[in-house]
């Protein structure tokens, strides 16, 4: 908890340093009243992509879930090779699960199966606010780019679609299919941090940019703890997600 907070401490700070350099730099440029002034320095626009999403491997049976995601931007010129970027965004992560519950192993009094295999996929609808520095350069009739930072996401709701396959306690099996939508948010971490890098390129058209990039977003706590895919306390793990994504974007 206490390194959470010391996060949430360093990027808060981190984006009080972003405005306050918009609002410095805007002083200014307003005092010297520059041609290329303080609205020249400044770039935003709307992103739209795909995620790739998958938990970590404290659990056995993990696997990758496809996702959306779909955000705006803003980024300062620092210098004409720098730029810092605020990238509020909405981005869904998880990843696939497979449980295994064997009933006699539980100890389940009247078990309604024998056993049950669960195959999970997770969805995790975020808010996440990356806060990135970037670093272009040209090549041709391209600026090819690469991003890193810091980044903290708000779990909205955390939902699961699942599909079930369990064995009847009959001497005679009989075998069941069925699917299943829960909401598990209480389960999942509420604030989610971590580390953002990425590569992409952009190219004008007409007064404006299209920007191409692909990033992976690194998590640094635990998303999903104490998660047992035996559902007992023994074997259990914590995990983390991971997610790689590709985004379209464009500035205006």
């Amino acid at each position: 908890m206490k390194r959470l907070k010391n996060i949430l401490k360093i990027e808060f700070s981190l984006i009080c340093l972003f405005l306050f350099t918009l609002s410095v730099s805007g002083q200014a440029d307003s005092v010297k009243k520059s041609q290329s002034g303080f609205m020249s320095k400044i770039t935003y626009g709307i992103k739209v992509g795909a995620t790739l999403s998958t938990f970590s491997t404290e659990q056995p049976h993990t696997n990758y879930k496809p996702g959306l995601m779909g955000g705006v931007f803003i980024s300062y010129k620092l210098s004409e090779s720098f730029a810092l970027q605020l990238e509020p965004t909405y981005i869904q992560q998880g990843g696939n699960l497979i449980s295994i519950l064997d009933y006699p192993l539980l100890l389940v009094p009247d078990p309604p199966f024998l056993f049950e295999v669960r195959d999970q996929r997770i969805t995790f609808h975020n808010i996440d606010l990356p806060l990135l520095i970037k670093f272009e350069i040209p090549v041709g009739g391209l600026k090819v780019f690469a991003v890193a930072g810091p980044t903290i996401a708000y779990n909205i709701r955390t939902e699961t679609q699942t599909d079930v396959s369990a064995r009847s306690v009959d001497e005679i099996p009989v075998y069941y299919y069925f699917h299943q939508e829960d909401n598990i948010s209480s389960d999942i971490k509420s604030w989610q941090y971590g580390a953002v890098g990425g590569l992409g390129f952009e190219t004008p058209v007409g007064k404006h940019t299209l920007m191409f990039d692909i990033r992976y977003r690194y998590s640094l706590n635990k998303t999903y703890p104490g998660y047992s895919y035996l559902g007992i306390y023994q074997v259990q793990g914590d995990l983390r997600t991971n997610t790689l994504y590709f985004t379209l974007g464009f500035g205006f």
